[in-house]
């Protein structure tokens, strides 16, 4: 019988942190109005890199819509607040 004890403990130990892992996803997470600013800074910073790669670049140009650069861009510059 004792052989059968740790699974149990294991078996439980698992169960309990899996509830732990379900409770930290379903948790809302939330940030401060700095970080929120500052993820969107970063966001629209990043859109506008990636749209004027698109815009620039020969082999993306080629290949990629106008149009979908520029909204890239346009978008990047709200969030930037530029």
């Amino acid at each position: 019988m004792p052989c059968c004890v740790p699974s149990t403990l294991s078996v439980n130990q698992a169960e309990a942190f899996r509830n732990q892992n379900r409770m930290i996803v379903n948790r809302p997470q939330t940030l401060s109005s700095g970080a929120g600013r500052l993820v969107s800074a970063q966001t629209g910073a990043l859109l506008v890199g990636i749209g004027s790669l698109l815009r620039n670049l020969y082999p993306f140009r080629k290949h990629v819509d106008p149009h979908t650069s520029e909204m890239l861009v346009k978008i990047g510059r709200k969030l930037t607040g530029e």
